[in-house]
């Protein structure tokens, strides 16, 4: 998997969730430190996703990249994914670190 396949799953993930009333473009994009308008181009497509903003997008869903890979893995047969089950039901608990120690979620496991 590519990361413009994992950028595209990120953005469907956010797209949804908007959809179904779980976050507005506008609450979201204050929360990631994101204009309106930015997040919007992000979403429609008319601006390219980057790292950091990818890495600040899945921490604003408490996601991490293998959520997004499973969320791949779940596409039917013509290429979209099943809009009928909640965000909520994707997202997990953000992970619990010891003081001083972060991991963000694009860094491998333990690797800090």
């Amino acid at each position: 998997m590519s990361f413009d396949d994992l950028a595209e799953e990120l953005c469907r993930t956010l797209r949804r969730s908007v959809h179904n009333g779980e976050v507005t473009e506008r609450g979201f994009a204050r929360r990631v430190g994101l204009s309106q308008s930015h997040l919007h181009n992000l979403l429609s497509g008319t601006r390219v996703l980057t790292l950091k903003t990818a890495d600040r997008i899945l921490r604003g869903l408490r996601l991490e990249v293998e959520d997004l890979i499973a969320g791949a893995g779940t596409a039917s047969a013509s290429g979209k994914n099943d809009d009928r089950a909640p965000l909520a039901a994707t997202i997990r608990p953000a992970r619990s670190l010891s003081p001083g120690r972060s991991r963000g979620p694009l860094s491998p496991s333990g690797s800090n």
